[in-house]
């Protein structure tokens, strides 16, 4: 850029003249052009007041303004970009200054420093001094390719934060299955690595980094939790063979028992009747162990609102589930009265994980036959789940 005396040329407006140039032999719509510049407005340093000024200055110009071989100009006053945009003087030039050192427009200067222009019979520019546009249409490719780049890194980065959490959730779950199992070292790096957690904005080489630190913490976890289940194994069999050599005494007397008629025969009576009755005791399954083994059922509160924190916060979430994948409320009802709450809710959310993924076609045929399933005393929720995070982590 000339030096003419009265503005001082800097880095940035000499680049703002050279693409300037460059945009001059292009034809580039207008729309595209300001597009490519607002998607990536903030990664080169723009704030949301240069872009609304950005907008009134591509308003002043014509679609024929921007045809290859032509200059889109404008040498509206500061005056009325001042109306247009309820800026003070100093914040307009402060904008207009900002868009310049950007790179998005330039300076044509007239010799005596104002803005004029004027246009022919067709409506196309002869001559025009003010903010020249011409350094847009030169790096619209350049910003949407700027663009596409950032949006893959988005991308990456939802991807590797999805990927933390699963994490994070399995190691949870394992630890709330198998207290007393980990050491505190295990713990106090899952502490660590939950004080460590970066913000929404962190790149996605520190989300990798994360993510790595806790899979090592995971897998190490399930190979403390995989050699205190073998320990629990074998302690059982040395004792069922134990038990096994150990002689019985024979007896040969009469054995006489005096009991209560009446008690023992009301005591038999009410052991008949739980036999024929379905488990109703809490679920050893905590709260974590379920959303990590479940994350459509995740997803989908995440997306209605936030993840459930606790019972009372599930129970919350599922009001809207049953019906939602077909299964009436009186369903429903007889699930909570059989199996108990905290196993109803855990129930339903396996048919609406399993439903979601394809893995059944009718999630009330489903429920109906863990209910009988519970009644036959063979329903396992927590092998269920904890059969779904091996698999998931597999």
């Amino acid at each position: 850029m000339k030096h003419t005396g009265w503005r001082k040329p800097t880095p940035g407006l000499v680049a703002a003249q050279t693409h300037a140039q460059a945009g001059e032999g292009l034809g580039v719509p207008k729309g595209q052009a300001i597009v490519a510049v607002k998607r990536v407005g903030p990664y080169i340093g723009l704030k949301p007041a240069d872009l609304v000024m950005l907008d009134i200055l591509g308003a002043y110009t014509r679609p024929q303004d921007w045809d290859a071989g032509r200059r889109p100009v404008v040498w509206a006053s500061n005056t009325c970009l001042m109306e247009r945009t309820g800026f003070s003087l100093s914040t307009v030039k402060r904008h207009t200054r900002r868009l310049a050192e950007a790179g998005v427009i330039t300076f044509a200067d007239s010799p005596n420093g104002k803005r004029w222009g004027y246009r022919d019979g067709d409506g196309h520019i002869v001559e025009a001094y003010g903010f020249d546009l011409s350094p847009m249409a030169a790096r619209a490719q350049e910003f949407m390719a700027l663009h596409a780049e950032m949006e893959a890194q988005r991308d990456l980065c939802r991807r590797l934060r999805r990927q933390i959490t699963i994490a994070r959730r399995t190691i949870r779950a394992a630890l709330d299955t198998t207290v007393g199992a980990a050491e505190d070292d295990v713990l106090n790096q899952y502490d660590a690595l939950i004080q460590d957690l970066p913000a929404r904005t962190a790149p996605a080489s520190r989300l990798e980094q994360i993510l790595h630190a806790f899979n090592d913490l995971r897998d190490k976890v399930l190979v403390v939790i995989g050699a205190a289940g073998q320990a629990a194994h074998n302690s059982r069999t040395s004792h069922e063979k134990a038990s096994e050599l150990t002689p019985r005494e024979t007896e040969t007397d009469t054995h006489i028992q005096v009991t209560n008629d009446s008690q023992s025969v009301k005591e038999s009576g009410c052991a008949q009747t739980a036999e024929h009755q379905p488990d109703r005791q809490a679920t050893a399954l905590s709260l974590n162990t379920i959303l990590a083994a479940s994350p459509e059922f995740t997803s989908w509160c995440e997306h209605v609102g936030r993840p459930p924190a606790s019972w009372p916060d599930l129970l919350r979430a599922v009001t809207d589930l049953g019906p939602m994948i077909g299964i009436k409320q009186t369903l429903w009802s007889k699930t909570e009265t059989l199996l108990g709450q905290k196993k109803a809710l855990a129930a339903l959310v396996l048919v609406f994980e399993k439903y979601c993924r394809g893995e059944i076609r009718s999630p009330g045929g489903y429920l109906q036959g863990m209910i009988r399933k519970a009644g036959a005393g063979a329903l396992n929720l927590d092998r269920s789940y904890h059969g779904r995070l091996v698999l998931m982590n597999a």
